[in-house]
This record gives structure tokens, C-alpha cells and sequence, in this order.
């Protein structure tokens, strides 16, 4: 039987995997959060991995929700945030005064 080629494959650095397509991924799990990015080559791959890591350490980069972000924009992010306590506030005072809410 032949090889299967609908798996990634671990490469010799930790986090870093070859695709089926010939791409290869770095993937990068803290806690739990993970991002990933696909790469032509290895060395695009490790530099990403390194740089997105030294990122993380020096709070500089965040992971939400699988998505790589800098500090200001997921700072920026979160001001437009409404919690649901905070949008039946809104809705209550909304309803109580007569105005609508947007």
C-alpha cells in the first residue's frame, strides 16, 4: 500500500510540519490558544515561529481566538467589546427613557 498523503509530517523542529501541498506549517500552542501560518520554505517557517514567539514573551502579540494580533489592535478590539451585562444595561435605560439604543 502506499504512503497516505492526507497527513502533515513532523519535521526535525518542534512545531513545524510539512503539508501534503509542500508547504510547511508552524504552529505555535500556548495554553489554550494556537495559531498557525503555512510557509514555502523551512526557514520562512522558523523565522515566523521565532519572531511570533519573542512577539508573545514581550506581550507585544496576542492569540485570540486563532488569530495572531498586535497589543494595540487587540486592545482597541476589546473597547468595542459589549458584554451581554452590559447590553441589557443599555437596553433597560434604552426602553426606561424612550431612546434607542444605537
Amino acid at each position: 500500500m502506499g504512503e497516505s498523503t492526507s497527513r502533515m509530517v513532523r519535521t526535525s523542529v518542534p512545531g513545524i510540519y510539512k503539508l501534503p501541498s509542500g508547504l510547511f506549517l508552524a504552529r505555535i500552542r500556548i495554553t489554550a490558544e494556537s495559531v498557525s501560518q503555512s510557509f514555502r520554505s523551512m526557514a520562512g517557517a522558523k523565522q515566523w515561529q521565532r519572531a511570533t514567539l519573542l512577539g508573545l514573551e514581550s506581550k507585544t502579540l496576542i492569540i485570540r481566538a486563532g488569530q495572531l494580533l498586535e497589543q494595540a489592535e487587540a486592545s482597541k478590539l476589546d473597547r468595542t467589546v459589549v458584554s451581554v451585562s452590559d447590553a441589557i444595561e443599555r437596553f433597560t435605560a434604552s426602553v426606561e427613557t424612550g431612546y434607542n439604543i444605537s
